[in-house]
């Protein structure tokens, strides 16, 4: 790929369309994150190679066990078989993100107080998992499945395709089901995308975030600093604040002594439930109360949970305009958090 400015790109091609006389109608080109989009109005300009430049390596590797991504930056693990989509996540060699799972919950009816409902989990199981594309600018891998009771029961056949680039620390992923259910006698109560992501360090350090369609960002810390009995400090204040590590020389010792007292809310969740109006609750664990964190008009789906060392931005396209949506954050106070992406 030629810029009008000057400079050559290497891509990695491939057909999508054929005339009726064989020839190509459309082809598709991929290009690693860093080589920039540059101005549109300068253009580039496509020329053909005598062959392929083999000197970058291919960003999978295909066995027995399962497909391994490394796209430079990210480092993925996919089985294939059982309940895992996503063995482990890795962004050059530290863990972020363990066991993908896709989630489906059912009732086995429509929920009214005339006539109690029984709740079924199911879980994604895979069937097949396909390299559909290696190359060493993008890899395309495919899973088919269903989602599966522990009885044994299958329901909404499913097939996911997840999206590798060189140098590039994000996956995108793209779901597909076929609804196969019979709508008097089970009702989908919610299908989603649940994944871990590993947490150390200090509770103050630990960071959940939304964003609004307008640009605006929640932001909270598992275990708040601001507004003790026993000041802080700005320091802490603007640490924490802005997602810095909280310098433990700057906590004050009366502070120091009194952070086991401080609630720690590991347990969020945004609801979308019109496309005018989601709304956040917050919980310290399990088994206790909802608290009202925080309302506004719409969501973009967006959410983050992890330290100032890291952590997993998630996001589900079109959230707020396929509503009803929700994202889930819970046991962030313990060395696993999990995230739930209800899709619906």
């Amino acid at each position: 790929l030629r810029a009008v400015a000057g400079g050559v790109k290497p891509v990695q091609s491939w057909p999508l369309a054929y005339w009726p006389d064989g020839s190509l109608k459309w082809s598709a080109h991929a290009l690693p994150p860093e080589a920039g989009g540059g101005r549109p109005e300068a253009g580039y300009t496509l020329h053909p190679t005598t062959g392929a430049d083999v000197s970058d390596p291919l960003l999978a590797k295909d066995n027995s066990a399962g497909i391994d991504i490394n796209t430079g930056v990210l480092q993925c693990a996919l089985p294939r078989s059982g309940t895992v989509l996503v063995t482990a996540m890795k962004r050059s060699g530290k863990p972020l993100l363990r066991d993908g799972r896709l989630v489906l919950l059912v009732d086995d009816g429509i929920d009214d107080e005339s006539a109690g409902t029984a709740r079924r989990s199911f879980e994604g199981a895979i069937d097949k998992v396909t390299l559909e594309q290696n190359g060493s600018m993008r890899a395309v891998v495919r899973v088919d499945g269903s989602h599966r009771h522990a009885d044994g029961a299958t329901l909404l056949p499913f097939v996911v395709r997840l999206y590798f680039y060189k140098n590039s620390d994000t996956v995108r992923l793209v779901h597909t089901l076929v609804y196969d259910a019979e709508p008097a006698k089970v009702y989908i109560r919610g299908v989603g995308l649940r994944f871990g992501v590993p947490l150390a360090g200090p509770l103050h350090d630990r960071h959940i975030r939304f964003v609004g369609d307008n640009g605006g960002v929640f932001g909270e810390a598992v275990r708040g600093l601001t507004g003790l009995r026993r000041d802080a400090g700005q320091a802490v204040h603007d640490a924490q604040l802005s997602g810095r590590a909280v310098p433990p020389d700057d906590l004050p010792v009366a502070v120091t002594k009194g952070l086991p007292y401080i609630p720690a809310f590991g347990h969020y969740t945004l609801l979308q439930s019109h496309p005018d109006g989601f709304s956040i609750s917050k919980r310290t664990k399990a088994g206790q109360g909802w608290i009202h964190a925080a309302s506004g008009a719409r969501a973009t789906g967006t959410g983050y949970v992890g330290t100032p060392d890291g952590g997993v931005a998630f996001g589900v396209r079109n959230f707020w305009q396929s509503y009803p949506g929700q994202l889930d954050i819970s046991d962030a106070e313990t060395s696993l958090a999990t995230v739930t992406m209800w899709l619906w």
